[in-house]
């Protein structure tokens, strides 16, 4: 009889802990050291997809981290050398909040055995369906890392005359482990009707429990991927007089083809 607005918001629970340190440290007055790490933690328990129950929300986790380090060394008034260490990894991983094993949970055998894949298969009712209200959670797991990074430069200078030379190179490393695992729970849909019987709404056939379809997933869609990077560099700032400086360089880099573990 008409359209009616139903109003729901389930709560959103977040807590987050950082830390950050850093030091500086100069030996004598030719070494110098230098160091930073950064420690983000987050937990969350969200609605971000308008879950009808509590035990349908988002369950998120992100921790990242950043560490870096210096050392500078001056062995003579000509020279000079800085060598840096880079590291940052992002590990976030999304399930629902009854992943758990639905068996457990719920009291039914849905076949799924990977206990991350556990909670209640998406359930779709084709008359009430609107995207993305449904039965069960959302469409996760998704895990994102650990994502890393290494990354190593040193860079050389030196002065003579109406020259200052600076040379040096980077070496960097990129890895990605994770995936999508859309419909992992599995998938059942009470499609057009006329499946428990002739004339049967979706509606019915879900109270009589003949969906239109199922699915679930095969195989593994985990990927760990990685390549390198590295770079070499030489340049000369040359005061050639009073009025003119030449900034002269040359820069080559290289990145390797991505490779999964699997291939």
């Amino acid at each position: 009889a008409g359209s009616t607005t139903v109003f729901f918001g389930l709560p959103n629970e977040v807590s987050s802990n950082n830390a950050v340190a850093k030091v500086d440290y100069q030996i004598n007055e030719k070494h110098t050291l230098n160091g930073e790490y950064f420690f983000g933690n987050n937990n969350g328990t969200v609605s971000d997809a308008s879950q009808l129950q509590t035990k349908w929300l988002t369950l998120i986790h992100t921790r990242a981290q950043v560490a870096g380090g210096a050392w500078i060394w001056i062995p003579s008034a000509r020279w000079a050398n800085e060598a840096k260490f880079g590291f940052n990894q992002l590990y976030q991983p999304t399930y629902t909040n009854d992943h758990a094993d639905p068996a457990s949970t719920y009291g039914l055998n849905t076949g799924v055995t990977n206990p991350l894949y556990g909670g209640l298969p998406r359930i779709n009712i084709s008359d009430f369906y609107i995207f993305p209200q449904e039965l069960g959670g959302f469409n996760w797991p998704k895990v994102q890392g650990p994502d890393d990074r290494f990354q190593f430069i040193d860079h050389l200078s030196y002065t003579f005359g109406n020259h200052a030379l600076k040379f040096g190179g980077e070496l960097h490393r990129d890895s990605f482990s994770g995936g999508a695992y859309g419909g992992v729970r599995g998938r059942i849909k009470f499609g057009f009707g006329n499946d428990a019987f002739p004339g049967a709404t979706s509606l019915e056939d879900y109270f009589a429990g003949v969906p239109a379809s199922g699915s679930l997933l095969v195989g593994d869609p985990t990927r760990s991927i990685d390549n390198w990077g590295a770079a070499g560099f030489v340049q000369d700032d040359w005061r050639t007089g009073k009025r003119l400086t030449l900034n002269l360089g040359l820069r080559w880099e290289m990145n390797t083809v991505v490779k999964e573990q699997h291939n």
